[in-house]
């Protein structure tokens, strides 16, 4: 783009450059079926556990296992993203092996109670590889169970809560056991309704409530009563975003006497089936049951292969089906999509497990700790596709399981087999992993336990095969490479074509990067495949578009919307902020007294050391002792994480916004830290806007770099949010700090013209007030709305009436006009809010301008000092009088026949008590600080700031004043704050008519010309028309000749430059030609 003027001195808008990006959209892609119980992310709620009356029996110890199924080890991180005062876990799962996390230390931190609350206890786990976990209650003691934790499976928006509704809780425990149901929020915002079957604790039946949580937050629903009919299995959950169900049944009672914890992590109705095979236990009576859910009214239940419904349910209902007498298997199929929840044990123990359908899953590989020694008894359930039984290994051996341990599942037509293995610790022992192995998908439920003391009971295979993108959403900008990464749940791999139909393999493997440079739409094709079975090709598309933003607008002038420099300009605060700051928002923990993985802090340095680079805050100006800045280090499993966010409320249409910040990396050595900007539409949470990925610079001494970008916003888009997303999923390395985070509204610019500076009138002598707005992004046709605005103390702003127009006029200048005034510009009807852009101000004092007298007449007087004095025709102001001893004041009387007399008041003040302002008269540059302090001690304060107390604290330019009284005396003093500038010298008038040569051009002065950088000048006449435009320092201009400048003609200048301290200033005034 080429501009023939400046922006901010030409009229009319400016063009920018179109930029673009590249999206891909790659949701839950499912080529054989879509999610796992092997994962990489899973969310959990741990459900509260009655302790009897002994409180280390029942409900601990709690432990979390973990195993991988490859020869890659895995780093497992624990989290609770809602409780900042939880300490990050992380864990080392060996390959092909298994590790667990003891947690009984964080009980109750993590046992999800009281019920009816809404608590800080989700739990996020997130790995490096593929893992399956589970979370075990109790698994040594008297009330085990263990959940089987689903990763992605078990997210969803839509659930019915499966269980059984035959048995009653267990009597004289603390807390009452009960029939409860977890929920955990994935996502801010999240909106939970529960309508209840039967009537639950504190609600009635079939009446739905909803409950608002936040990402990380929990919930508990709780049964009413301990009975049968208490059971509210069939309840129905919605939400507008993902969340993890958690379903229990505390010391459920078996008709025999044994009372034992059941319960698993459910999983949404999309993840219902159609076909379940179930493998009886050994429980006394009978008892060995599969309750069957129906998600859908006139469901047909059908058994062991029989073409007659059992049962036809409605939405909600559940049925329990019974195995037949002597048979040792079930065959459930039914024509729409059911829950299937088994109940089952040894002796008098109860466990229980929500049973995955067998279409299309299953696992390959699946990994068991032993947890008890040969007092318990250690069960593998097996179901496998009929001819895949010889296949099986445990341990790499093919002699713990074997063929002919199978036998068909009756009613399946030969198509399912089933074995139920017992394995001696003489082949698994105590805490030995037990990896189970066959080529073919096969389905692995576990009991261990005993006929008294206790027994759990969990399915391990996965729910279905998938495969998935590592994100949603893919955004690159025009140019910028597309890495696709392909996560599945096995050991697979996936080949990529360019269309549909052909066989030609442009690419294998887990990952594929691609560049987009092309304004057209583009398709690739993936395609899982594994044991010589293909999965669908899956269509992912590649859009170019307009979401990446302008490179950042150096020369954005106009109104501040938000700016955070974390605070800490005090000396006496302490080097690491004990306090989080206001504002913002952070998936990161803030810590307030160090930095380490997954968390934050606000610092004023970091200490050198062999790896982290001594630093200070970005605007410290010279003092180590002022200013915070956000030390960031995000987790290894925080990749997209969200480092810092804040909204802004009120935006104009179409308003161009310049998002800036200051960064730095910190660490010597290792990997470079990365980020992007976002911009979302708070309305639907879209993505607006982002910028390129940063990589920074890796800094040897430490260097601030600015990054950002410029955005105009879209109709109708006026609530957004801003956000600082991590890029840098390494663990070491990723240490760095960002500051002084600003949004600016770029569309113009307002300056006053006349007077071009801090002015002196005479008392009735007639004002006008003029200034000039430069549009920048606004349109060139927009209409635009003036008012000027009058202050007494350039802090608290007023209307001033009449004023809507460039010019604003005061008929005769009186002491109610002294003050400060500015303009503030804004297009029709949007003065109010953010929408205005606002000029600098401008203070305009009055003098009584009198001449010498002819005769004179001397008085004298007396007045309490600092108090107003009303006589012998004198009007003089409490500050005229705040001195101590004797003055003179005159004024002038004007005869009749013009002769000015002068009448003397020699006036003696009654000193009241005195006081001093701290460090008074030395004026200091902003983002410095100063205690202004009245001494002595004084009955009443009033400051200009609204302040009553002793002394007030200033860290901003302007003028302060504060009045004190003492008795019927009072004394006012004020104290400037000036900003520091760089000064040039620019002169009044030039003289170019009378041709002696001297001062002939008009032209700047300064000591350091050099020094003067980003410079620009605009020169007016007195028609507004610009007639000389220049960017160097070293100007010389004079009108063209005589008939263009008549004598004493004026004319109106602008000029901005940067000086050698970097800072802006913009000069304004009139030259005389004479």
């Amino acid at each position: 783009m080429i501009e023939l003027m400046s922006k901010w001195c030409k009229k009319g808008c400016v063009l920018g450059v179109r930029r673009l990006f590249v999206m891909t959209s790659l949701l839950w892609l499912s080529l054989i079926a879509c999610h796992a119980q092997l994962d990489t992310s899973f969310w959990f709620v741990a459900p509260e556990v009655c302790q009897w009356n002994n409180p280390t029996n029942f409900d601990r110890p709690i432990k979390l296992v973990f195993s991988t199924p490859g020869n890659v080890p895995a780093t497992v991180t624990i989290s609770q993203p809602a409780n900042p005062a939880f300490t990050l876990i992380q864990q080392v799962v060996p390959a092909n092996g298994s590790a667990t996390v003891d947690l009984t230390n964080y009980i109750a931190d993590i046992e999800n109670a009281p019920t009816n609350t809404v608590l800080n206890k989700g739990l996020h786990i997130s790995s490096t590889q593929l893992v399956n976990a589970y979370y075990e209650v109790c698994i040594t003691g008297v009330n085990p169970e263990v959940y089987a934790l689903k990763g992605r499976n078990a997210l969803g928006t839509n659930f019915f809560v499966p269980g059984q509704n035959e048995y009653m809780n267990g009597s004289t425990y603390q807390p009452t056991p009960l029939n409860r149901v977890d929920v955990v929020a994935t996502q801010n915002n999240t909106v939970v309704t529960f309508t209840p079957r039967v009537a639950i604790e504190g609600h009635a039946a079939g009446a739905p409530f909803s409950i608002t949580l936040n990402k990380g937050q929990t919930y508990c629903y709780a049964a009413a009563g301990r009975q049968p009919a208490n059971h509210f299995v069939g309840s129905t959950i919605t939400s507008n975003n993902p969340i993890a169900v958690t379903v229990s049944d505390d010391l459920l009672d078996h008709p025999s006497g044994g009372q034992d914890l059941v319960g698993d992590q459910t999983v949404p109705i999309e993840q219902a089936g159609l076909e379940f095979v179930a493998i009886k236990g050994d429980l006394y009576q009978q008892a060995d049951k599969v309750y069957v859910t129906a998600t859908e009214s006139n469901t047909h239940i059908y058994v062991n292969g029989s073409t007659t419904a059992a049962v036809t349910l409605s939405a909600g209902q559940t049925h329990a089906v019974a195995f037949a007498t002597n048979s040792s298997t079930l065959y459930i199929t039914s024509d729409h999509p059911v829950y299937a929840f088994q109940l089952t044990g040894l002796g008098h123990e109860f466990g229980a497990a929500v049973l995955p359908s067998v279409q299309n899953t299953g696992s390959t590989q699946v990994s068991y700790k032993r947890a008890t020694g040969a007092d318990r008894q250690l069960t593998f359930n097996l179901i496998a596709r009929a001819g895949t039984e010889g296949n099986f290994t445990l341990n790499g051996s093919a002699t713990a399981i074997q063929a002919s341990d199978f036998h068909p599942v009756a009613g399946s037509n030969g198509g399912w087999v089933y074995a139920s293995v017992n394995i001696p610790v003489s082949t698994v022992d105590v805490n030995q992993t037990a990896v189970v192995h066959n080529p073919a998908p096969f389905h692995l439920g576990v009991f261990e336990g005993g006929y008294a003391g206790g027994c759990s009971y969990g399915f391990f295979s996965d729910y279905q095969r998938y495969i998935t993108s590592d994100a949603a959403t893919y955004v690159a900008c025009a140019g910028e490479d597309i890495t696709i990464h392909i996560i599945s749940n096995g050991d697979y791999n996936v080949n990529w074509y360019a269309d549909a139909t052909s066989n030609n393999i442009i690419h294998t493997g887990t990952s594929y990067t691609v560049t987009k440079n092309q304004d057209s739409v583009q398709y690739l094709y993936a395609q899982l495949f594994a044991i010589n079975a293909f999965g669908d090709r899956l269509q992912i598309p590649i859009l170019l578009t307009t979401l990446c933003g302008d490179t950042l607008d150096g020369d954005c002038q106009g109104t501040v919307l938000y700016f955070q420099d974390f605070g800490g300009n005090n000396v006496s605060d302490p080097w690491i902020s004990p306090t989080d700051f206001v504002g913002g928002h952070s998936d990161l923990i803030f810590s307030g007294t160090s930095t380490s993985s997954g968390h934050y802090s606000l610092a004023k340095k970091c200490p050198e050391t062999w790896a982290v680079h001594p630093n200070f805050d970005h605007t410290h100006l010279g003092d180590p002792d002022r200013g915070y800045f956000m030390y960031l280090d995000p987790a290894p499993n925080q990749m997209d994480a969200i480092l810092y966010e804040f909204p802004i409320n009120g935006l104009c249409d179409n308003a161009r916004l310049n998002f800036s910040l200051w960064a730095t990396d910190l660490q010597r050595n290792y990997a470079h830290p990365a980020f992007e900007m976002q911009l979302i539409n708070s309305d639907d949470s879209s993505l607006l806007v982002r910028s390129h990925i940063v990589d920074m610079p890796r800094n040897n001494p430490l260097i601030w770099h600015q990054y950002g970008f410029s955005y105009s916003l879209p109709n109708n888009v006026h609530d957004v949010i801003f956000r600082i997303i991590n890029k840098n999923a390494n663990n070491i390395g990723n240490d760095w700090a960002i500051d002084d985070i600003k949004v600016t509204y770029c569309g113009g610019e307002a300056h006053i013209l006349s007077p071009s500076a801090d002015t002196t009138l005479c008392l009735g002598e007639p004002v006008t007030l003029s200034a000039l707005f430069v549009r920048h992004y606004i349109p060139a046709d927009a209409a635009l709305e003036y008012e000027w605005q009058f202050s007494p103390d350039d802090v608290n702003w007023q209307d001033l009436p009449n004023s809507g127009n460039l010019q604003y006029s005061i008929q005769n200048l009186s002491p109610a006009n002294v003050g400060f005034y500015r303009i503030q510009v804004a297009e029709t009807g949007l003065l109010d809010g953010l929408c205005s852009f606002y000029s600098e101000s401008v203070h305009i004092a009055a003098d009584s301008c009198i001449v010498e007298p002819c005769d004179t007449l001397f008085l004298s007087d007396s007045v309490c000092m600092g108090m107003p004095y009303e006589s012998n025709g004198f009007s003089l102001t409490p500050a005229q009088t705040n001195y101590e001893g004797n003055h003179v004041f005159d004024r002038h009387m004007i005869g009749a026949n013009g002769c000015d007399s002068l009448i003397r008041l020699l006036l003696k003040t009654m000193p009241p008590p005195q006081f001093r302002i701290e460090d008074g008269g030395v004026d200091f540059c902003e983002n410095y600080r100063i205690v202004l302090e009245v001494q002595p001690a004084m009955e009443i304060y009033v400051w200009s700031t609204g302040a009553t107390t002793q002394s007030v604290e200033v860290t901003q330019s302007g003028r302060y004043t504060v009045t004190s009284t003492q008795g019927e005396c009072s004394s006012s003093v004020q104290y400037t704050v000036s900003a520091c500038t760089f000064n040039i010298f620019v002169p009044n008038a030039i003289s170019f008519t009378n041709k002696d040569g001297l001062n002939d051009y008009f032209q700047i002065y300064c000591p350091d010309l050099a020094s003067v950088r980003d410079f620009e000048i605009c020169i007016y006449n007195r028609w507004g028309e610009m007639v000389f435009l220049s960017t160097d320092p070293m100007f010389k201009w004079r009108p063209d000749n005589e008939r263009s400048a008549p004598q004493n003609s004026f004319f109106n200048y602008l000029i901005r430059y940067r000086g050698a301290d970097g800072a802006m200033e913009l000069r304004k005034g009139t030259v005389l030609v004479l």
